[in-house]
Parts: structure tokens; sequence; C-alpha cells
């Protein structure tokens, strides 16, 4: 079921401006436009550049510049996560590979004999340590 849609007014570059939108986006069309009104002034501002249609390009650009930077960059962090996953993996697989092996050639019917583990070691209460004032 899709969300209604609403009316929202918003105002970029002193020019105002009726869009439709699904209500739980209405929020982030806000903030969009605040945004692109911000870097249609930095442009405008910046000198040099006339006329709303070529900001609007020029703003257009610089956008789509971003999305593409980011795009790109997301794309590297997702190969370098997917190789670290793969290197767990290749460990994991590995240790539990050797834990079979140990298994495998252990004495049948001599029970493993750990050494040193806090979980077999005796259970003592110990009260806690008085301090001296």
């Amino acid at each position: 079921m899709s969300e209604a849609k609403v009316t929202v007014n918003i105002r970029v570059l002193d020019n105002e401006f009726h869009v439709s939108c699904a209500e739980g986006e209405v929020d982030d069309l806000k903030a969009s436009a605040q945004d692109l009104d911000r870097r249609m002034r930095e442009i405008r501002d910046a000198g040099g550049t006339v006329g709303l249609e070529r900001i609007a390009v020029l703003a257009a650009l610089n956008l789509s510049h971003d999305n593409l930077r980011l795009s790109r960059q997301q794309q590297e962090d997702e190969r370098l996560a997917g190789r670290r996953v793969r290197a767990l993996a290749e460990r994991i697989e590995k240790a539990v590979a050797n834990a079979d092996a140990k298994a495998s050639t252990a004495k049948v019917g001599v029970p493993y004999e750990a050494t040193n583990r806090p979980m077999d070691r005796p259970h003592r209460e110990e009260p806690p340590p008085q301090t001296l004032i």
C-alpha cells in the first residue's frame, strides 16, 4: 500500500515550486530543496554565472558529480568489506579444520586434557579485599 501524496511548497533561488511527494518524504524533500537552494546561491554569488537555467545546470552537474563520487566510494568500501569478510571466513575455516584434525587424531577412550583453562579450575569464593583507612 502506497503512502498518500501531499503537495509541498518549496523555494529555490527565490522561485516557488509546488511538488508532490509521499507523506513520509516531506522532510527529505524540504531538506533537498534547501540544499539545492544553497548550492544555486553559491554558484550565483560566485559571480560570472547568470540565468536561472545556467545556474540550475551547474548545480545539477555538481550534485551529479557528488553522487558519482559517493557511489564509487561506496563500491570501494563494499569491495574492501567483502575482502575482509572472505579473509575472516578463511581463517575460521582453517581454525575449524585444525580443530577437526586434532579431534580426529585424539586417542579413542582417552579423555581430552586441557591445562590451565579458567573453566577447569575449581571455583573459590574469595572475600573482597579489605581496605584500610
